[in-house]
């Protein structure tokens, strides 16, 4: 079993197919990252034990951390679709004049997050080592994804009766890149802020780019900035602030209908906002793991350090 599902994990470091929204999660991970290597390496140093014992099947042992934010999408690529529904979490923005029934999953990113927490916290011996790699990753991941507005929300509608996928069935034209047909895949791009061509394995330019993109965004917002908000530790509250935003923002209060253009009004609101949510995602990561982490000896570190 350990042998299969090696094989699996080499094969999607191989195969994976880059999505344009890799960015924004990227530089999501790489704020984290630079936060953690100032404030608290000791957590960051854990992290990086955590995802070692598959770090070689992969192919950017050089920036493990912030390419780790990638993979659980990366996977999709290659069919591996068990977790999908886990990205996300569906708060319901209803239409005034909607009155069909609203069905929603069960299961869904706090499911996510809650068990790889878990996993991380207590699961035990040498067996563990993979699933606790495996989940350092998915964690993140997933908390960039719901630092997206509209991986909290999706909204219904006459139109869309059965929702619209967090925006995924709702037609945008946008000027500026006509390429970017629906809200989600607009909101996923960043609102076309930064560029979609960063890739893991990182060049040099590439981790240039982003180290750039994060000094700019927490430039403007610094943790001094985001006090009020960095004290709400609760991941399902996080979700519940995201879905505020989608409802306001990406969906403007129900002003924005599907086939409309992207104003230009918008499309700085819109990009404010990514900023923010970017920032917030990666100081939220930095302290989530510093939490979860801190229970963990650091010798139990450096034993796995040494059998890897």
């Amino acid at each position: 079993m350990r042998v299969l599902l090696l094989s699996i994990l080499v094969l999607t470091s191989l195969s994976c197919v880059y999505g344009w929204s890799a960015t924004g999660h990227l530089i999501t991970s790489t704020i984290a990252y630079n936060d953690l290597k100032q404030n608290d390496p000791q957590t960051l140093a854990k992290a990086e034990a955590i995802l070692a014992p598959i770090g070689k099947y992969f192919l950017d042992p050089d920036h493990e951390f912030i390419s780790a934010a990638t993979w659980p999408d990366d996977i999709k690529g290659m069919q591996w679709k068990v977790f999908n529904i886990l990205h996300f979490l569906n708060e319901p923005v209803v239409d005034p004049d909607f009155t069909g029934e609203i069905e929603l999953a069960s299961d869904n990113a706090i499911t996510l997050f809650d068990e790889c927490m878990n996993t991380i916290k207590n699961a035990k011996g040498d067996a563990a080592l993979i699933g606790k790699s495996i989940c350092m990753r998915f964690i993140i991941h997933i908390v960039g994804d719901i630092h997206q507005p509209l991986h909290t929300a999706t909204y219904f509608s006459e139109l869309f009766p059965k929702g619209d996928l967090g925006g995924n069935l709702f037609e945008i034209f946008y000027p500026l890149k006509h390429s970017l047909k629906k809200l989600h895949t607009f909101w996923d791009a960043c609102a076309n802020k930064y560029s979609a061509s960063i890739k893991v394995p990182l060049t040099d330019a590439h981790y240039e780019k982003l180290q750039g993109y994060s000094a700019n965004i927490t430039e403007v917002w610094p943790r001094s900035a985001l006090k009020s908000e960095l004290k709400v530790k609760s991941f399902e509250d996080w979700c519940k602030e995201s879905g505020k935003l989608a409802k306001e923002v990406a969906y403007d209060n129900l002003n924005l209908h599907s086939g409309d253009t992207i104003t230009q009004e918008y499309d700085d609101k819109a990009r404010d906002v990514i900023d923010k949510q970017l920032a917030l995602g990666g100081y939220r990561l930095a302290d989530s793991l510093k939490t979860l982490l801190k229970l963990v000896p650091d010798s139990v570190i450096h034993e796995l350090l040494e059998e890897l």
